[in-house]
């Protein structure tokens, strides 16, 4: 599973990397970490971005999620002063999940990374 994970991540980062002018960030890997390769997020410049991104690829059937949200966001979270958390905040505002399972096709591989490169060329 975890190879499949991987093989997976790779090719969407051979895919994402090399983009023009991209709309998002890639999380970079760490060497001095091993990677579980659970999830692959994109990073979006801003809220609006992010949305639009999740309503493009909701409407091609393809269903990518928002995943994180701060500590300092939440009830228990806000009892806290916390300020400068920028970023939290553009983590916050710009993550999401792309389709992301051992069971993957090439082809739902290959049709993700389509639609992912096809709105980063028209926003």
């Amino acid at each position: 599973i975890l190879k499949k994970r991987k093989l997976i991540s790779d090719i969407y980062k051979k895919n994402f990397t090399p983009l023009k002018n991209r709309k998002f960030e890639i999380i970079k890997d760490n060497i001095k970490n091993k990677s579980a390769h659970h999830v692959f997020a994109l990073i979006f410049n801003n809220l609006k971005l992010r949305e639009n991104f999740i309503k493009f690829m909701k409407k091609k059937k393809i269903f990518c999620y928002f995943h994180y949200f701060p500590l300092h966001k939440s009830s228990f979270g806000k009892k806290f002063k916390r300020t400068g958390m920028l970023n939290t905040e553009k983590i916050y505002n710009g993550l999401v999940r792309l389709p992301f399972y051992p069971t993957m096709k090439d082809s739902d591989i290959k049709r993700v990374i389509s639609k992912v490169v096809e709105f980063n060329n028209i926003n």
